[in-house]
């Protein structure tokens, strides 16, 4: 398995279904990486859209990127696989997951 250098994010979407994007994320989800992430959630813009960011392979979210997702253009995303410490904030902050 390859390993992503500190404050690194890898970036995977694809889209299994029409209207659909699935995004996985590995590394580290940082301030600097929300411009792409809001470009993501923008391309899968529309009604009934969906867009699912996948936590699995994520290491470390820093606090801009949890309010990104709480109150920001991330709360149009679906959340999965998120690491109990992201479950625990995220919901403390009003945001449910799973």
């Amino acid at each position: 398995m390859k390993s992503i250098p500190a404050g690194m994010l890898k970036i995977e979407a694809f889209s299994p279904r029409e209207r659909e994007m699935l995004v996985t994320l590995s590394g580290r989800v940082e301030r600097k990486h929300l411009p792409e992430l809001e470009h993501l959630i923008g391309q899968s813009a529309g009604e009934d859209a969906r867009i699912t960011f996948d936590f699995r392979k994520v290491g470390l979210v820093d606090r801009e990127a949890v309010d990104f997702f709480v109150n920001g253009p991330g709360t149009r995303a679906t959340l999965r696989g998120c690491p109990l410490y992201l479950r625990t904030w995220l919901r403390l902050a009003g945001r449910p997951t799973d």
